[in-house]
């Protein structure tokens, strides 16, 4: 196991830049998306945003991967037209060096493809205000924040809000940024009445259609559907520190989720809390979507409910404690192929900021229960040091896992008519491989590592960071390295 791939969200030394290893980074909304688009500070440039410049390198005894990406998000708000906008983000990306064999470690979702130039525009649209009473128009490639999906199209949004009430529609066609625009379209709207004061009701609609391949090109098979989704969603202050969210969706007519969040603060315990439950109600397997889910690799989702609580709790001014704990409960059994299966999360992390002459630090653990003879123990902690201009951090990880994983018992030379037997038809499996063909071997595994990172804020709107990494594992390929640097010059 290699984990160099998972620490790129934090890699960047406390920037948000966009990672083609992190699919949550890549597929954020912009942070500029919003209902109505905020006019510039009085004084400020009509024209504003961010330029990244960056380099991604990791090397070990099997392969190396050296990436340079640059992002750039701008605002446009032109003075003598208050009411028009533009916004954008851009990102590029170019492989300078890959040398590593498909199994290296060092390799990551970038890698997947042939080319060695990626561009890839997260958002680019034009926005209007109040074009027909109190409204919002967009046009172009963007992300819909609202409803009962959240997708990226090349298209057009409108919302319009009035009294107690507003509506949005949109449409377009699907966008995604790891493969090809697919020639797929969809659409939807919603609309949402405030009856009482701190009650928000909403129902929303979604469509969309895809047609893509996911069949081997020599069986000419494709996937081709669309999906109809239906959600109906309550907000409720329940007091000044307390809020409540609900919804239900149907898909395709079916009862298919169910969400209950509870967020707030409890002032005479000073504790903050989130606490929330999800129910998957029916079976979720391929759908129409620009998000890839883990499900199309490991297989479907069978109904399980899921129940989260986290607490965070201040100790004087300077020091934070906070605690979770997750548990997935499966209700649909699927033996060996099921996925997820029923576990136990428990994590907590001591946090301190500024003790003394601007040292920090924090220190965390975390457990991993999986059912089938899964599990996962994190121990990690890091030191801070600040100064005027600079920051640095020394810190350490390490994590045990054991596993548990099926293996076939027969030659080597066999394993692609197994294959073929079983593609596409996950999480089933095939009984010509079931048959007595395979075997459960547990596996240990050891991985320590070590990094360093900084951040030198040069001038009020130009930032450099770094961050070296050293891991090992029990793998034939450890040690592994990887350094990334980044410039940010924001205007």
């Amino acid at each position: 196991m290699f984990c160099l791939c998972a620490l790129t969200a934090v890699a960047h030394a406390g920037d948000a830049a966009p990672s083609g290893a992190d699919e949550t980074a890549a597929n954020a909304p912009a942070p500029d998306e919003k209902e109505k688009a905020a006019p510039p500070p009085k004084g400020k440039d009509w024209l504003r945003g961010r330029l990244t410049l960056g380099v991604d390198s990791a090397w070990s005894d099997r392969g190396a991967d050296l990436r340079f990406d640059q992002w750039l998000e701008f605002q446009v708000d032109p003075p003598s037209c208050p009411k028009l906008h533009l916004r954008g983000s851009l990102w590029l990306l170019e492989d300078a060096i890959e040398e590593s064999d498909r199994s290296s470690a060092v390799r990551d979702i970038n890698d997947a493809t042939r080319e060695d130039v990626h561009f890839r525009p997260l958002y680019l649209y034009f926005q209007a205000d109040d074009l027909v009473g109190r409204s919002t128009l967009r046009l172009g490639r963007q992300r819909i924040l609202e409803g009962a999906a959240h997708n990226r199209i090349d298209g057009v949004y409108f919302k319009q809000r009035f009294a107690i009430w507003d509506y949005y529609v949109f449409g377009g066609g699907r966008a995604t940024i790891f493969g090809d625009a697919f020639e797929s379209w969809i659409g939807g709207g919603g609309l949402s009445v405030r009856p009482l004061r701190g009650t928000k009701l909403a129902a929303d609609f979604y469509y969309g259609e895809d047609d893509r391949r996911s069949l081997p090109q020599w069986t000419g098979g494709r996937f081709a559907g669309d999906d109809h989704l239906l959600a109906l969603s309550l907000w409720q202050t329940i007091t000044p520190n307390v809020t409540f969210f609900g919804r239900y969706a149907w898909y395709d007519g079916k009862s298919d989720d169910i969400r209950l969040n509870l967020t707030g603060y409890i002032p005479c315990l000073d504790v903050a809390f989130d606490a929330a439950f999800r129910s998957r109600l029916s079976f979720l397997g391929d759908r129409v979507s620009d998000l890839t889910g883990f499900y199309r690799v490991l297989g479907g989702q069978p109904r399980n409910d899921t129940y989260f609580l986290a607490l965070h709790k201040p100790i004087g001014q300077k020091i934070v404690f906070s605690v979770e704990g997750e548990i997935l409960n499966v209700r649909d059994e699927m033996g060996l192929a099921q996925s997820p299966r029923d576990y136990a999360r428990f994590g907590a992390i001591l946090a301190a900021d500024d003790l003394c002459r601007g040292f920090g630090g924090s220190v965390n653990v975390e457990r991993w229960d999986v059912d089938g003879g899964e599990s996962l123990w994190t121990v990690g902690g890091e030191v801070t040091k600040r100064w005027k201009c600079v920051q640095v951090a020394l810190g350490s990880d390490y994590q045990r896992y054991e596993d548990r994983v099926i293996v076939y018992s027969g030659p080597n030379a066999l394993n692609p008519y197994r294959y073929s037997l079983t593609y596409d038809m996950l999480p089933f499996y095939g009984q010509a491989v079931l048959g007595g063909n395979t075997l459960a071997v547990e596996l240990h595994e050891d991985i320590r590592s070590v990094y360093l990172r900084g951040k030198w804020r040069i001038c009020k709107d130009q930032d450099l960071s770094a961050r070296l990494t050293y891991e090992e594992d029990d793998s034939p390929e450890s040690p592994y390295w990887r350094a990334i640097m980044e410039y940010a010059l924001r205007f």
